[in-house]
């Protein structure tokens, strides 16, 4: 039953973003974000899931483009990765409407640029 859920879930994410050319946009990601701020304060009432979503939708774009576009010192901490999102994306609500991955990824740009190779 959970993975007809789970697919079911998948299903309907996709059609929602098909014609947008991503499967998860801005403003997806921000309508879970105040979930995580949430749960980083200890609030009662907190969605863990949608908190974890965005959590695990953060560090899963830091994994793979880390040393690539961007640069995360081994030292950052997940929380640390992950409230530097939320920082960029409450910074920057006209950015909300692209793709939650160029979202994640700017604000990582900005806050680990790798060194010019010389």
């Amino acid at each position: 039953m959970k993975g007809i859920l789970i697919a079911a879930m998948l299903c309907f994410t996709f059609a929602k973003n098909a014609q947008a050319g991503t499967f998860y946009m801005g403003n997806d990601l921000v309508e879970t974000m105040p979930e995580y701020e949430k749960a980083e304060r200890g609030a009662p009432r907190t969605d863990f899931v949608k908190a974890g979503y965005f959590r695990g939708y953060v560090l899963g774009v830091n994994d793979v483009f880390s040393g690539y576009v961007f640069c995360t010192p081994d030292s950052a901490t997940i929380s640390q990765v992950s409230a530097i999102v939320a920082k960029y994306v409450n910074t920057h609500p006209e950015r909300w409407t692209v793709g939650a991955s160029v979202l994640v990824t700017d604000a990582l740009k900005e806050a680990f640029p790798c060194p010019k190779k010389k």
